[in-house]
């Protein structure tokens, strides 16, 4: 997870051409990493809480 930028380190990229660098999934449910801050354990990405045509933004 060091490896992940940082929060706002990416705002400059638009969505589609974001690196997801991370995919957590368990049953239905995924979710795509795009930037990390490990002091405060926030993350920035997008999830997908089992159904592919609501996906979330976080």
């Amino acid at each position: 997870m060091d490896a992940l930028p940082r929060l706002y380190a990416t705002e400059h990229i638009a969505a589609p051409d974001k690196l997801v660098a991370v995919h957590y999934f368990i049953g239905s449910c995924d979710w795509w990493i795009c930037e990390y801050e490990p002091e405060t354990c926030t993350a920035y990405g997008y999830t997908c809480l089992g159904d592919p045509q609501w996906p979330n933004c976080r």
